[in-house]
């Protein structure tokens, strides 16, 4: 099987509600994301997408993933898209990082072996060991009184309640503790900085937090070094987001146990192939996760969920749902009661809808 055509389409995104707020003021109300179809000379075509979120997320934004892309795309032309493993080690010598961009390529990869395979995503990436995964879901006190909120996603069936934080440690403090004090058996409560805060202020909030030592401190500060330090320093399960993008870190900080658990992103990491490397580490490791998309539609999103039931319940703290507020494509993940399943057709199970993607920015063959 060979590479006969690619088609890249510019899809901007609103974000659900009135926009997704992270630590330093950042602020995100619509991204601009790159999607990818790839057709095989059999006819058989796979999709992919590129999630940058924004401008100040990641390492890359909309316009330098599709940039990348026309440069990779033209390349990939005759290759066999069944062999991912030979495809991401194509694209890191042809192009030196922008793995947020290669990410969209890997997936549609993946698509299509599934779908030449007659197998849906989670068969082909090791079999199915969580029927029904947990599904993370935000604690936001501006959309009104706090413990009715937390009661309304307990009534959904969500258990894993975070808490966006990162900016004041004494605000952050007192709401983590106001949510812990709402927390039943059960619950799992994961405070996130998204590496906001400098590492006296991460001090700052893990000793006043004490009284809630069961709270889940997600990457507290930007620099890897700050947020291991923050983890000797506290009793509190450090969780490490953006500072894990490689493997040889990742087995590093395994080895030495310097964290208690990961949150794997497939975008920001590069793609199925390398979120599943990981993953076999952790596994391996016995080291707790998070698998998440950044801020894609049904594309990641399927794609994470496929991965998040390749692994035990008691090895993932919680799995993932779509923040943009725009439908891609039917056949996605069904979440009920706080879970989500993906359905069993094969590679993704998607079926896109070309009409709201419109014509393609470019094609190459």
């Amino acid at each position: 099987m060979k590479i006969s055509t690619i088609r890249l389409y510019r899809v901007d995104l609103p974000i659900k509600g009135a926009g997704y707020k992270i630590s330093r003021g950042r602020y995100v109300t619509q991204t601009a994301n790159v999607v990818v179809e790839i057709i095989a000379d059999t006819g058989l075509a796979g999709w992919g997408e590129s999630c940058p979120f924004g401008l100040n997320y990641l390492e890359g934004f909309g316009g330098g993933a599709y940039a990348v892309l026309e440069e990779l795309c033209p390349l990939l032309i005759g290759r066999n898209p069944l062999e991912t493993d030979a495809i991401n080690g194509f694209m890191d010598a042809a192009l030196t990082g922008h793995i947020y961009a290669k990410s969209a390529i890997d997936i549609a990869c993946w698509d299509i072996l599934g779908k030449a395979a007659g197998l849906p995503l989670y068969t082909m990436l090791g079999g199915m060991r969580n029927e029904a995964p947990l599904v993370r879901t935000s604690v936001n006190p501006a959309e009104g009184d706090l413990a009715t909120g937390i009661e309304a996603k307990r009534a959904q069936g969500f258990q894993v309640l975070t808490i966006k934080v990162g900016d004041d440690p004494v605000a952050d403090a007192e709401l983590t503790l106001a949510v812990a004090a709402q927390a039943k058996p059960g619950d799992r409560i994961s405070a996130d900085a998204n590496g906001g805060w400098l590492l006296h202020e991460a001090m700052s909030y893990v000793h006043r937090i004490q009284d809630a030592p069961d709270v889940l401190i997600e990457q507290p500060c930007e620099s890897l070094s700050d947020c291991i330090e923050v983890g000797r320093r506290t009793n509190h399960p450090i969780v490490l987001d953006e500072s894990i993008d490689d493997l040889e870190v990742l087995a590093g900080i395994l080895v030495r146990k310097e964290i208690s658990a990961v949150n794997l992103k497939v975008e920001r990491i590069g793609g199925i192939t390398k979120t599943r490397q990981m993953r076999d580490l952790c596994l391996k490791a016995g080291c707790a996760m998070f698998v998440q998309e950044v801020g894609g539609a049904e594309i990641t999103y399927a794609a994470t969920t496929h991965l998040a039931h390749t692994i035990p319940e008691h090895l993932l703290l919680g799995a993932t749902t779509i923040k943009a507020d725009k439908s891609l494509a039917t056949g996605a993940p069904v979440l009920e009661q706080g879970r989500a399943r993906c359905h069993d057709g094969p590679g993704l199970g998607l079926g896109i809808n070309t009409e709201i993607l419109g014509e393609p920015s470019a094609t190459f063959n």
